[in-house]
């Protein structure tokens, strides 16, 4: 993320890569189901620079604006199927659901995650891919994740190609 090579420390070998469908097929990580949820929140008005959103048009628009943000919790409660009463915590059931923001993108293995909300636009494909791996991690008792992605209606320069085609290439080939 630092916009640093790293093939620079290994004479530029890549000594070993394996995509996200490969890692599934040899159970090294849990199969996913993804959604993309479509909501009335327009985000093609909001300002884009710098190949993302605004994110203080983004915050306002989510979280001040109290019409979008009530309308949108909403929709969010009515999506989510009513899990097997709350769990202590995330692993044993005292929470049924963690609300954060790039608090889990990295370092976090919290394996029965089983559900993974996407709230608001992931530009980065690292960022995305981090956030959606917390829910990978294999786990007695879970047979998959759910993602539901909640997509808005986006900029015209959001870039969907890049995350669908990201968690789609299985061997190095889009399916």
């Amino acid at each position: 993320m630092d916009g640093k090579d790293v093939l620079e420390y290994f004479d530029g070998r890549i000594s070993s890569e394996m995509r996200l469908g490969e890692a599934i097929d040899k159970k090294l990580l849990t199969p996913f189901q993804y959604f993309c949820v479509s909501d009335e929140l327009d985000l093609s008005k909001i300002k884009w620079s710098k190949g993302g959103y605004d994110n203080k048009e983004l915050t306002n628009l989510l979280t001040i604006d109290k019409l979008n943000a009530k309308k949108r919790a909403d929709l969010i409660l009515k999506s989510i199927d009513e899990r097997d009463k709350a769990k202590f915590g995330l692993v044993n059931g005292k929470y049924k659901f963690a609300f954060i923001v790039d608090l889990y993108n990295e370092g976090v293995d919290i394996p029965e995650i089983n559900t993974i909300l996407f709230l608001r636009p992931t530009d980065s494909l690292t960022v995305f891919l981090q956030q959606l791996g917390r829910g990978l991690r294999l786990s007695d008792n879970k047979e998959c994740l759910t993602v539901l992605d909640y997509v808005g209606q986006a900029h015209k320069n959001y870039n969907f190609y890049e995350k669908f085609s990201a968690i789609a290439k299985k061997k190095g080939k889009a399916s």
